[in-house]
């Protein structure tokens, strides 16, 4: 099941967050996403991140690559306003924005 490998790979403050993604049949993230430029370099990281959707939910200390996922047409949440409203974001899955 690929969300319990989601579950192993992410710290235990995101399970709520994680168990309401499973509940609502959100689509699986990526977990530690690196966004690769054109020459495949790393250039921004995201705790969890949906490519096929252009999602990325950054922890405080990623937030410096807010601009770059940005760039690439992504839309970038902080992780923590995630963690504290869940409900407020599962629209971005359920496109009932």
């Amino acid at each position: 099941e690929k969300w319990d490998e989601i579950l192993e790979l992410t710290d235990v403050g995101l399970y709520q967050l994680i168990n309401l993604l499973v509940r609502k049949k959100c689509p699986v993230p990526e977990v530690g996403y690196e966004l690769a430029d054109d020459n495949e370099e790393i250039i921004g990281e995201a705790e969890l991140a949906w490519p096929g959707i252009n999602i990325a939910f950054l922890r405080t200390e990623q937030s410096s690559y807010l601009s770059v996922f940005e760039k690439r047409g992504w839309r970038v949440f902080p992780l923590d306003d995630v963690i504290d409203d869940p409900d407020a974001y599962i629209n971005l899955f359920t496109g009932q924005e």
